[in-house]
């Protein structure tokens, strides 16, 4: 069985692994959670809904009893090692590196038209 402050502890870890992961600045776990969204996938939120919900029966001595500890250890496990393989770098690259290439696209495209155009109405 685990105690208020082991799972509090717990907490903390991932949130701050969440934090350093993806540069939000979130004063509690469920916080993280709202603004990290859909970055994680859906096990891994499902990991944390299940460290949040665990925080919050942490206070009452009769609800801290049916939290399941080996669960919880085996999720933040789970968690922190998703966690440690995101590369925000990487990341930021590919963001970038997706947006020229729209914004590169995009051009041709108008390119094309505009040949198409003015082919179709005899001003080239």
């Amino acid at each position: 069985m685990d105690t208020r402050q082991s799972i509090e502890i717990r907490s903390e870890r991932i949130k701050k692994g969440m934090n350093k992961a993806f540069g939000c600045k979130a004063e509690t776990l469920e916080k993280a959670l709202r603004t990290v969204g859909r970055r994680l996938p859906k096990r891994v939120r499902k990991k944390v809904s299940l460290v949040t919900t665990a925080e919050g029966m942490g206070g009452h001595p009769k609800l801290i009893q049916r939290i399941d500890g080996v669960a919880l250890a085996v999720a933040e496990k789970e968690i922190m090692t998703f966690l440690k393989g995101i590369n925000r770098f990487d990341a930021r690259k590919r963001y970038l590196i997706s947006t020229a290439g729209m914004i590169v696209l995009n051009i041709f495209f108008v390119g094309c038209c505009y040949i198409i155009w003015a082919i179709l109405t005899e001003k080239l």
